[in-house]
């Protein structure tokens, strides 16, 4: 176990599930050292958690090197603009990954513009969000969808 972020990691398998953890920066950083070591995990879940921008700026430098991982669901973690930047800038060197959840976090104009360049390339085959790109006068934006059960 490691202290810094109290988990023990990697499980034996091809499937990783740390969600609501309240895992945080620091651990974030902990998680993306062990994954650039670990070509087994092709899911990582780490949703709801506290990752931030910096915690996923952690991450995002092992996803340049993993080619096992496919799917990685960071919905719910406090992300912003620069952390779905650095996101996007990794998946655009890793062709492997096909699946990202994103759900619940707070991208913006610049990050927007990166993910949808991502789906446009098909770098990202399926991408979850609970925003939708929309363009006004060559700009893209993130609109929020509710939805009403």
């Amino acid at each position: 176990m490691n202290p810094a972020c109290g988990l023990f990691l990697f499980p034996c398998g091809s499937c990783s599930c740390f969600g609501s953890n309240e895992i945080t920066e620091v651990g974030g950083a902990y998680i993306g050292r062990m994954l650039s070591e670990n070509f087994s995990i092709t899911s990582l879940n780490l949703s709801c958690n506290r990752l931030a921008d910096r915690g996923v700026q952690g991450l995002t430098r092992a996803l340049t090197t993993n080619k096992s991982l496919k799917r990685l669901d960071l919905s719910y973690n406090y992300i912003g603009d620069d952390g779905l930047l650095s996101l996007a800038d990794a998946l655009s060197q890793n062709r492997k990954i096909t699946e990202l959840r994103i759900w619940g976090n707070y991208p913006g104009q610049i990050s927007s513009k990166a993910l949808v360049d991502l789906l446009k390339e098909r770098r990202i085959a399926h991408l979850e969000t609970d925003f939708k790109p929309y363009i006004i006068d060559g700009i893209i934006y993130m609109a929020k969808l509710y939805y009403d059960p």
